[in-house]
């Protein structure tokens, strides 16, 4: 079944029963129809009289408020052609009546196809607080512009593009508040003209769970027309940009997407005037290479906007009640990757010995080199906690101590944070 909103203005309606429903459905189709018909089934008792007056009226549509399901089922038979509601049987109806409400050129309508027409209408008043009257100015300045839109522009990915771009306008936005709707008007159809360029959002994907992303991170989404996402990236993300094409960028052993090769996809879909969307786990500006594409990008002549992410170094700990700081217990803490950019082991040492609490990311395959370390400066007996896909289902918790490293880990999967220090403690107890 299609949802369809009919205009009864030129349409033959016939309403036939009796009863409370019968003056409601009266009504409302007496405010829309200007032919409206009905019958009494009081005045016409019998099946056949009812038939008969329906032929002389030859309506288009027939909505009948009465509950003898034997005439239904005749009209039914009789007129197959014609659309017919039955109040209060779905299961017999053509056709449903929509809660609808009109507020300016809106019309919000919502339906429950005949199950509930009394919460269609609650859930159509709750919709109607989210109604602005710059939506109403917007939908207005939007229909004097439509003709021009669908002349100038031939395909359909473009015209939405530039309805966006004058939907987005904060400059449309503050003439249409000032009342200056003339001038709207122009700027309106500047931005149907212009040309789109392309830009690139670097957006971070928060630590794993897919609810932990920001809603600027998902705007950025639904705007995209290509999208290069990471391989920790939630793909249940990509569902809110079901239109843009969706790259795998990830990096994995033994299949490596080259940074340069992200880098052209990047620049070339940027070129043509897309909107390019860079999907990246936690933040895309630690231990995400984002200040690197950055610069790539801004050097090619690019724009490019930053969206932050929840950090997997913060928000797996947090997710798990483990505070990174504690005025008790610790004042500082140090987040480090294991790996350097050489492909070098980090030495820690001294950031240990400044710091009360170490998270290490990429460090299962350094487990060794950690103990060694740590092992070296006294701090073998400290406490470890290691959390292995953090924040989501598959998500693993593991305690123990520097000293036991690595053998305590060999069973752990990356991608995995290692948190060292006493305040490991205040979980693990």
């Amino acid at each position: 079944m299609i949802n369809l909103l009919i205009d009864l203005k030129f349409r033959r309606v016939l309403l036939i029963g009796e009863g409370e429903e019968f003056y409601f459905k009266l009504e409302k189709l007496s405010k829309e129809a200007e032919e409206l018909f009905t019958i009494s089934e009081v005045s016409l008792k019998s099946d056949e009289d009812i038939i008969d007056k329906i032929k002389e009226v030859n309506p288009d549509i027939l909505v009948l408020a009465t509950e003898r399901l034997s005439l239904v089922k005749k009209i039914k038979e009789a007129f197959p052609k014609v659309l017919i509601n039955v109040v209060d049987h779905p299961e017999l109806c053509d056709f449903y009546f929509v809660a609808n409400k009109k507020i300016g050129s809106l019309e919000i309508g919502v339906a429950t196809g005949g199950k509930s027409p009394a919460l269609a209408s609650l859930i159509r008043r709750r919709l109607e607080k989210y109604i602005t009257p710059m939506d109403i100015k917007l939908l207005d300045l939007l229909s004097k512009v439509r003709k021009y839109i669908k002349d100038r522009i031939k395909e359909k990915d473009e015209r939405r593009k530039a309805i966006y771009r004058i939907i987005n306008s904060e400059e449309i936005r503050r003439l249409l508040k000032e009342g200056k709707e003339e001038e709207a008007l122009e700027k309106a159809n500047e931005l149907i003209d212009k040309k789109e360029e392309g830009k690139v959002y670097l957006v971070g994907a928060g630590p794993g769970r897919p609810d932990l992303i920001t809603l600027a991170g998902i705007k950025a989404l639904k705007r995209a027309d290509v999208i290069i996402f990471d391989r920790l990236v939630s793909k249940s993300l990509l569902k809110f940009a079901e239109r843009a094409k969706k790259i795998y960028g990830g990096k994995e052993p033994g299949k490596n997407y080259l940074q340069e090769e992200i880098n052209r996809i990047m620049l070339e879909e940027a070129k043509k005037g897309k909107v390019v969307v860079r999907l990246k786990n936690g933040d895309p500006c630690i231990f995400g290479r984002g200040s690197e594409e950055y610069e790539f990008l801004k050097a090619n002549g690019i724009e490019v906007h930053i969206i932050p992410g929840v950090s997997s170094a913060t928000g797996v700990a947090s997710f798990n009640k483990i505070p990174l700081t504690r005025r008790d217990l610790s004042s500082s803490f140090t987040v480090v990757s294991m790996v350097k950019a050489g492909g070098e082991t980090l030495d820690i040492r001294n950031l240990a010995k400044f710091s009360d609490t170490l998270v290490i990311l990429m460090g299962l395959s350094r487990a060794k080199e950690i103990r060694e370390q740590l092992n070296s400066i006294g701090l073998g007996k400290k406490p470890v906690c290691v959390i292995s896909k953090g924040t989501t289902k598959a998500q693993r918790i593991l305690f123990t101590t520097v000293e036991e490293l690595p053998d305590s880990v060999k069973d752990v999967k990356p991608p995995a944070i290692i948190i060292i220090g006493d305040i490991v403690n205040l979980v693990k107890n």
